[in-house]
């Protein structure tokens, strides 16, 4: 079996994922395993031709291929490691309204506003250099 047609990969690293909003992170994801996809489904060809035939692919292509479909995963890899990032923030923001709600509700009114003003002079003073 001659070479299998070349898939040409279009993705931009220099576009930084933190800048990119959920849905666009998703379909990112989601073209990036279908391209990985064809690329292992036509590497999986050309080994069947090879075992059935005995015909080898051009050494060339095949090592493109498979360091192709290798970056391709580690830029799924990358894409759901911001993902579960961002789902972790959300998770302990939620906690963190939770928190604050349930000690308005169980605290009087002065100890609520001298721990919240507390915790807010901490963050000040941790956010700065």
């Amino acid at each position: 079996m001659k070479a299998a047609r070349r898939l040409v990969v279009e993705t931009t690293t220099a576009d930084p994922l933190s800048s990119k909003s959920d849905d666009q992170l998703l379909t990112l994801r989601n073209e990036l395993e279908d391209q990985k996809a064809d690329i292992d489904a036509s590497l999986a060809a050309v080994r069947a031709e090879r075992m059935a035939s005995g015909n080898y692919a051009d050494p060339r292509w095949y090592a493109q291929q498979t360091t192709e479909s290798k970056r391709l995963g580690r830029r799924v890899r990358d894409v759901c490691t911001e993902l579960a990032r961002r789902r972790k923030r959300r998770r302990v923001r939620q906690l963190a309204e939770y928190f604050v709600d349930v000690a308005r509700e169980l605290l009087d009114r002065e100890t609520f506003t001298t721990i919240l003003d507390m915790a807010h002079d901490r963050h000040d003073r941790a956010a700065k250099p």
